[in-house]
């Protein structure tokens, strides 16, 4: 069961933290992809749960006060630290 609420609840944090490979997602839209998850990628009983969480706990919990996203900012200035790294011009590596 741990397992199961861990796989929620690291998915829900993947999706709104920035990632260099893939924008960040509002909470609402997380919220949303893990319960069309439910049953194939979630516990539905853990998913049910989740869902009982008002979405301002959740925002909270994550430390948003508002619905933010996060785009291509943070993959940018990976391809600048790795291209700086091996000599690849910026354009090369996008």
């Amino acid at each position: 069961m741990s397992a199961r609420i861990f796989a929620v609840a690291d998915a829900f944090d993947a999706m709104t933290s920035p990632r260099p490979y893939q924008a960040t997602r509002r909470v609402s839209q997380a919220i949303e992809e893990i319960a069309l998850k439910t049953g194939r990628q979630f516990d539905p009983q853990v998913v049910h749960t989740f869902l009982g969480i008002p979405t301002e706990v959740l925002k909270e919990i994550h430390g948003e006060q508002k619905e933010r996203t996060y785009g291509r900012p943070a993959a940018r200035q990976t391809e600048m630290e790795t291209s700086r790294r091996f000599g690849v011009p910026v354009a090369a590596c996008g």
